[in-house]
């Protein structure tokens, strides 16, 4: 088994996490960047990013969170998709193991 986490913007203010969490945040159109760890136990993880940018389209990012954790390739599945109601809503699919957690950087501001 696996979670899947579904990373997506709305509109030009909100960008969350929509799979499990329903976690988002709307910063009334400032373009501000918006941070999510998806984690293990273990520290193998990732910092997932999202910002509106000026050509009307979400920019989704996506790096390590430690060099020296690689993810575990059989484990984490990772994938890139086209909304199909909105093209400027991309969206990033992260299926993560079962003992992932996720976190919104702004949670813990």
């Amino acid at each position: 088994m696996s979670k899947k986490y579904i990373f997506e913007g709305y509109s030009d203010d909100t960008f969350g996490e929509y799979g499990i969490s329903q976690i988002d945040h709307c910063d009334n159109g400032e373009r501000s960047i918006r941070e999510f760890i998806v984690s293990r136990p273990n520290g193998e993880g990732m910092l997932i990013t999202g910002q509106y940018n000026r050509a009307g389209m979400w920019h989704i990012g996506m790096s390590l969170l430690n060099e020296d954790k690689p993810l575990d390739k059989a484990a984490w599945q990772i994938s890139f998709e086209q909304n199909e109601e909105a093209a400027y809503r991309n969206r990033l699919i992260v299926n993560a193991p079962d003992d992932a957690w996720i976190r919104s950087l702004a949670d813990s501001e």
